[in-house]
């Protein structure tokens, strides 16, 4: 039987339905494993005395018992209870595979720790200052622009780009009011890095030291992530690949999501999360993170059971049996939107120079077809073929100068949420 252990249970929407995440997780951990029980922290308590020493479950007493595997999930706000309770499973009940490692968990809730982590085991990273409190930033030294973030923050909340020392004293009292409220769950203080602009931004999610592909990050936000709007279109990039894969191995992490920065063709990691949220990133890449995910589990437990193969063999059998299967009903509700968005980028490229005005109409073309094209069978083909379009796309108004290649990117922006939900 499958533990998911999360420290939260924010992981619901407002109609109390799990996320994709731990809904896909819970899906494919009870049909692989047969049971699958999301676990609650909060119910957990320990008994030690002279007789015995036992962790119980408010739920089922015995679960601990019956367990023969947890996979850790959220820890932010927690990392004590959770490192502790690490321990304590390690000790009392030695039959349980543990996703992650006690050193790993404690590792990746601290910024610290990961950073020296990394720069011991020769991972390329950005430099970055740490300051323990934000109330000493007046005594360091700062490069400008600088990236500001919490400690402990995540889904880009909190991160700040600082042009000058007056507006780095400002983002340090917001910092100094937010790390004040635990319910932030920002941690203690604040990391500082030289701003630069990236050429390249890739979330490369990796499984027992494997990677299973590459997704390019496409956003006009300061942080790239599903949570502030990014999209994600699939380029596989082997040197990002091989650097999240010696990254995860090194950091003892069996499942997390590398975020990886290129500048001058130099690759950075930017961060490690133990923890990713993967819906993004399998509407890009067309996998089923969550079901290779509880199969290289099992087959930790069971080797016997598949016959040899290994997770390469799983990710080749996954890229023929599953595809980007679109929603029709979506698409058809969409199709008006979209052709407005068309007719709004028409609108902006007449202020765009000849030469990247031709460019442009090309590109709009073959997706004014690919709308007006009646449904059929061949969507998956189509939205793949359409995807090829979207990077070129991409590429292109990024190479534009000026206010309307901005304003003719966002609308693009909006018009692939539209299509591909």
């Amino acid at each position: 039987m499958l533990g998911i252990l999360s420290a939260h249970y924010e992981n619901m929407d407002p109609h109390g339905m799990l996320h994709y995440e731990d809904r896909e997780l819970k899906r494919w951990g009870e049909e692989i494993f047969g049971e699958c029980n999301l676990i609650d922290p909060g119910k957990i308590y320990i008994k030690i005395s002279k007789k015995e020493a036992k962790i119980h479950y408010v739920d089922d007493d015995r679960l601990f018992e019956r367990l023969k595997v947890i996979l850790f999930r959220r820890t932010r706000g927690m990392e004590h209870m959770m490192r502790d309770l690490v321990i304590a499973l390690e000790r009392l009940y030695p039959h349980i595979l543990i996703l992650d490692s006690v050193a790993s968990v404690a590792d990746t809730t601290s910024k610290i720790s990961s950073l020296l982590t990394r720069r011991e085991k020769g991972i390329p990273q950005l430099d970055t200052t740490v300051m323990l409190s934000p109330s000493v930033w007046s005594s360091v030294e700062v490069g400008m622009p600088a990236i500001v973030k919490p400690s402990h923050g995540h889904n880009g909340i909190g991160v700040e780009m600082c042009n000058t020392r007056d507006e780095l004293g400002q983002c340090m009292a917001r910092m100094q009011l937010a790390i004040q409220d635990p319910a932030t769950h920002m941690g203690y203080g604040v990391l500082a890095q030289d701003y630069i602009q990236v050429d390249h931004e890739y979330r490369v999610v990796v499984i027992n030291g494997h990677p299973l592909a590459c997704a390019e990050k496409f956003g006009d936000k300061l942080v790239r992530n599903a949570a502030q709007g990014a999209i994600f279109l699939e380029k596989n990039n082997l040197d990002a690949m091989r650097l999240a894969a010696d990254c995860a191995i090194k950091q003892e992490l069996f499942f997390v999501g590398v975020d990886i920065i290129v500048k001058d063709n130099n690759f950075y990691v930017l961060e490690c999360n133990r923890s990713p949220m993967f819906g993004t990133f399998d509407k890009a890449t067309g996998l089923h993170t969550a079901q290779l995910l509880m199969r290289e589990i099992h087959r930790q437990l069971d080797p016997s059971a598949y016959q040899g193969t290994t997770l390469l063999d799983d990710l080749v059998s996954n890229a023929s049996k599953f595809d980007i299967q679109p929603d029709i009903e979506t698409l058809q509700m969409n199709r008006n939107d979209n052709v407005q968005l068309v007719a709004q980028m028409e609108k902006n490229i007449e202020a765009i120079d000849v030469e990247g005005k031709q460019a442009v109409s090309q590109e709009l073309e073959r997706i004014k077809k690919y709308l007006e094209r009646p449904e059929g069978n061949d969507y998956p083909k189509r939205i793949k073929e359409s995807i090829a379009i979207v990077n070129q796309f991409v590429i292109m108004f990024n190479n534009l100068s000026g206010d309307f290649g901005d304003k003719l990117g966002k609308v693009w922006v909006k018009l692939i949420e539209n299509i591909f939900g």
